[in-house]
């Protein structure tokens, strides 16, 4: 697909990612030009990124397939080489940073109804004391850091050649998985967080472009490049904190 006649010589790599990218780019140009508008009862300004956001999740859980089958987490192996634990891990976290990205896409562009009240739980009944299943954890939002332990600064490991634990990428692509499946869930409470947010006076986040994104797919590349663009115009409905 070549680009527009002001641009010779440039070419847009085809497929279903780029028609996406390139239709939201020209409807956000299109939403920008317009003045004037009345407000609405969303979030932020109502952009139709269905197409985009079905085409995403798409690549991102067959980039994800691709990755376990590469690593062979498919077989749930107990040890695996120090040097595929490294590539694995880097690449679930590049992964990771999208898929977080994505869902603040879909949060952003949520209709909410007002909260409801929720009930008491008692925990002296033995129905509702009953303990939880742990799962894999996977935060959407940022935690403050903190200052490194003393106990911690001083401890020293040697490394060690041969194979090493895979429990940790196991727990991380599980995770990852888990919220690949329960994406519309995860979307909503970060809804309402952005929500209590705007209650409280937070400033505005803003959305640094993708590190990196020669390491991806044409597919994931492009989706990778569109999601600041897509997140920053998005934000910029965001009260005005001064």
């Amino acid at each position: 697909m070549m680009c527009p006649p002001g641009k010779a010589g440039a070419v847009v790599p085809g497929g279903a990612a780029a028609r996406c990218l390139v239709m939201t780019a020209q409807a956000a140009r299109h939403g920008a030009s317009q003045s004037g508008r009345p407000p609405v009862r969303g979030i932020f300004q109502p952009m139709d990124h269905s197409s985009f956001i079905a085409e995403a999740w798409s690549q991102l859980a067959r980039a994800l397939s691709k990755t376990a089958a590469k690593a062979g987490l498919n077989h749930y192996p107990t040890l695996m080489s120090r040097c595929a634990r490294g590539r694995c891990m880097r690449e679930l976290r590049r992964l990771a940073v999208l898929i977080r990205r994505l869902i603040f896409l879909m949060a952003l562009t949520l209709e909410l109804a007002p909260a409801a009240p929720r009930e008491g739980r008692n925990y002296f009944r033995a129905e509702e004391a009953k303990p939880r299943r742990c799962k894999p954890y996977f935060r959407i939002t940022p935690v403050p850091a903190g200052a490194l332990p003393e106990l911690c600064r001083s401890v020293t490991v040697a490394s060690r050649s041969g194979k090493v634990d895979a429990i940790p990428v196991l727990v991380r692509w599980m995770g990852l998985l888990d919220v690949v499946t329960h994406r519309e869930r995860r979307a909503k409470c970060l809804a309402r967080t952005i929500q209590r947010w705007q209650a409280k006076g937070e400033p505005k986040p803003h959305v640094a472009p993708t590190a990196h994104t020669h390491r991806f797919s044409a597919q994931l590349g492009l989706i990778a490049m569109a999601l600041p663009m897509l997140l920053n115009t998005a934000l910029q409905a965001w009260p005005d904190t001064g």
